[in-house]
This record gives structure tokens, sequence and C-alpha cells, in this order.
């Protein structure tokens, strides 16, 4: 009985643990109103071509199109997660559960690599290290803001 008790008490503290955590990552308050420009609307100041401004756009708009995608998916997952807390699901449904909302996050992290390295693949080295200290100005401007 004690061994029962003592392993509901553990299941519970880490369904509790994952659920604050995605729960934290879902509701973060916006701290810094400023929109991140797209990559191609800096392009005087990285010196575009035409050429890369519409692979650029392109890109773009295929990760766009598959952010909204994933989206969508993470609401939806996060809902059927918390409809098995409520029906007091069994372990193995749980389980289950945040295995899919884990290799979702794995395969959103990856469409990001992919969207990075194919921005990376377009510019030429000078364009890079200029688009590398744009988004190095963004991150401290916005890091400032939220202090």
């Amino acid at each position: 009985m004690r061994k029962n008790y003592l392993s509901l008490c553990l299941l519970t503290a880490v369904i509790i643990f994952f659920l604050s955590v995605f729960a934290c990552s879902q509701d973060q308050p916006v701290q810094n109103t400023e929109q991140p420009k797209m990559i191609y609307e800096f392009n005087k100041e990285l010196n575009l071509t035409s050429d890369q401004i519409n692979k650029l756009k392109a890109v773009s708009t295929e990760y766009q199109q598959n952010a909204l995608v994933y989206q969508r998916n993470s609401m939806y997952l996060s809902k059927e997660f918390n409809e098995l807390i409520q029906q007091n699901a069994g372990i193995d449904a749980l389980k289950y559960k945040l295995q899919q909302i884990a290799d979702f996050k794995v395969e959103i992290d990856i469409n990001e690599i992919i969207l990075s390295r194919r921005i990376n693949s377009i510019l030429t080295k000078e364009q890079l290290d200029k688009w590398k200290n744009i988004q190095k100005d963004f991150s401290d401007r916005s890091n400032l803001k939220s202090k």
C-alpha cells in the first residue's frame, strides 16, 4: 500500500512538473512588442540581390506556413494531454502523449535549424556576418527591454 502511495505521489509530481514546464513555455508574457523584421527586409543593410530577396521570401513563406501548422498541432496536443489528466487516464496513455509532445518539439526545432541553414546557404559570408550582428543587436535590445 505504501509503495502504491509513493508511486502515485511520484507520478503526480512528474505530471505537475511537465504541465508547469509546458504551460510556462506556452504562456510567456510578451515582454517586447517590437516585431522582428524578416531577413529580406534588411535588403539595404545586407546588400541583397533581387534573386536573394526572392529566395528568402520563398523560404520565409514556407517556414511561416509550417509554423502555423505547428502552432495548431501544439495546441491540440496540449489540449489532449490536459483532457487525459482530467480523465485520470492511465500512465501508459499519459506517457504516450508526453512522448508525442516531446517528439513534436523536436520537429519544431529541426524545422528552425533547416530554416537557418537554408538562409545561410542563400547569403554570402559577408552578408551572413552582417545578419548575425543584426540578430545579436535585436536580441540585446530585447533583453534590455525585458529587464
